[in-house]
């Protein structure tokens, strides 16, 4: 299941760049964000574990609405303690099937880590100079795209 010895950070941090460059992955975003703008209606997302691809997209949507790095990273470290439970039901229940070593990669793979968040960020930015960039040229979404998710989404101030 888990390589004894693997990097499991590393297979993480390369995750979160797969999550901003793939092109399914920007496809899966770009049609997820059109439904949330087309709908305009809460909704509901999630993914296995509910951390990494939902993560990423829930950074990008408190991006879009305009809230500051530190409270997008404080929402995205909320996810350890809010699966703290589940996790702990997970590694209990491949506590037997695996060896300790495999026990804590997959107690690793199932946290997310500020430098996973802090790699996709950069990684936006080396690719597409910038979020806006990111949106338009990785994404494809329209340029009016922020804009109208504010005024749908966002209560002014």
């Amino acid at each position: 299941m888990f390589a004894n010895g693997g990097h499991i950070r590393d297979a993480m941090l390369k995750t979160y760049e797969q999550i901003v460059l793939s092109g399914s992955a920007q496809a899966g975003y770009r049609e997820f964000f059109d439904a949330v703008i087309n709908e305009r209606k809460p909704t509901l997302f999630h993914c296995f574990a509910g951390k990494d691809r939902t993560g990423f997209a829930a950074a990008v949507i408190l991006k879009m609405a305009g809230a500051s790095d530190d409270v997008i990273m404080t929402d995205y470290l909320l996810t350890n303690q809010l699966r703290k439970e589940a996790n702990a039901k997970l590694l209990a229940q491949f506590k037997l099937e695996v060896n300790e070593e495999q026990l804590r990669n997959l107690s690793v793979a199932l946290l997310v880590d500020r430098d996973y968040l802090l790699h996709a960020r950069e990684t936006i930015i080396n690719q597409f100079g910038s979020f806006e960039g990111y949106l338009k040229s990785g994404l494809k979404l329209d340029s009016g795209y922020v804009e109208a998710f504010r005024q749908a989404f966002v209560t002014p101030k």
